[in-house]
């Protein structure tokens, strides 16, 4: 949604909207083909996007006029975040490790950055300290020892939201 006021202007006001250079009417799409609503009253008037996607980034301009002529434009930019997908987590060297070996799990995610990690060893939350190190980072580094056997996982979030990985078992 953007919004703005234009003080100063004398009613009856007009609006103009525009994608890049594209005039944006009520009722009509986006370049993404997002639902395009806009409401002005007054001295007020709102574009809201409906469907938003990567094809939408981008600026947005409107520009204001009454019965004496331009008032002027205001911008503004749009950037489109993808939540985490495709959560992939890798194990190297492998499931097997002897003690005192370590190990790494490492995650991949499509999406938008930046990420958190959260990982976890059997659904309990962990920590850096002792045989842990990257517990908030996308490499986990596990010093092998028989009590950090178990199945790992992560969760990788953004400000759109979080994934999950499957689990791997040491």
């Amino acid at each position: 949604v953007f919004a703005v006021v234009a003080d100063g202007a004398t009613p009856p006001i007009t609006f103009q909207w525009l994608q890049g250079s594209t005039v944006l009417v009520n009722g009509g799409t986006s370049a993404s083909g997002a639902t395009v609503a806009i409401n002005s009253s007054g001295r007020n008037s709102t574009l809201t996007l409906n469907g938003v996607q990567a094809a939408d980034a981008g600026g947005f301009t409107v520009n204001v006029s009454d019965n004496f002529g331009a008032l002027g434009t205001s911008s503004a930019m749009l950037t489109v975040m993808a939540p985490p997908s495709n959560v992939n987590l890798v194990q190297s060297p492998g499931s097997t490790v002897s003690a005192g070996g370590v190990t790494r799990f490492t995650v991949t995610a499509d999406g938008t950055g930046p990420f958190t990690y959260a990982w976890s060893q059997n659904g309990v939350p962990l920590v850096n300290g002792g045989a842990i190190s990257g517990a908030d980072t996308a490499t986990l580094a596990v010093d092998v020892t028989p009590a950090e056997a178990g199945g790992y996982a992560v969760v990788v979030g953004n400000a759109c939201g979080s994934a999950a990985s499957s689990q791997s078992v040491l």
